[in-house]
């Protein structure tokens, strides 16, 4: 398996040991056992076998599938349901934050202003990554980065998060089920 960073990722390609490409996709982690992203699954004849996303290590949402000749299969449809959190990544209606998302985004500025002009912050490059799970009832629990500025900042930043407004909770075959968000945060503009 090679692995190779790319912007906020690392690219995975697996060849066979004839050198012909088995799978492409995206981790989390420098070792590839977080599978994040889109995928493709080949055939041994080169063909694309199956593609679609994955996340978290979870295959979610519909994947399309090709036999050895190309031809389309049938697509298969994955739940995306974390067990280790109990909650969905994907759902027909995901969560919202009331007010939107540019609401929320001015929530994190203001929460945090007082620490992004910390000198480790200046230096970071690129989006931070938050996540969260949104209840049944639209509460968020357990924010953690999966992207942050470093290990100090980031516990700053989740401290001063004591209380986030409720959201709009996801909905799953007309229910209301957690859901775990990931947001992109822009905050130096």
């Amino acid at each position: 398996m090679k692995v190779a960073q790319s912007t906020g990722a690392y690219e995975l390609e697996v060849m066979d040991k004839s050198h012909n490409k088995i799978m492409k996709g995206q981790s989390l982690d420098p070792k590839g056992t977080v599978w994040n992203g889109n995928f493709e699954f080949y055939h041994p004849d080169g063909n694309i076998e199956s593609r679609g996303l994955y996340q978290e290590g979870a295959k979610v949402g519909v994947w399309e599938r090709f036999d050895s000749k190309g031809n389309q299969l049938a697509e298969r449809m994955y739940a995306a349901f974390d067990h280790k959190s109990m909650a969905y990544f994907y759902v027909d209606q995901m969560p919202v934050y009331r007010g939107g998302e540019k609401k929320f985004q001015e929530f994190l500025k203001l929460s945090w202003k007082e620490i992004v002009n910390d000198n480790v912050f200046l230096e970071k490059e690129g989006p931070l990554e938050l996540s969260f799970i949104v209840t049944e009832k639209g509460s968020v629990v357990s924010p953690r980065f999966t992207q942050g500025v470093s290990a100090e900042w980031d516990a700053k930043a989740l401290n001063l998060l004591t209380v986030i407004p409720d959201w709009v909770p996801g909905k799953n075959q007309g229910e209301n089920v957690r859901v775990k968000v990931r947001l992109l945060i822009e905050l130096w503009e």
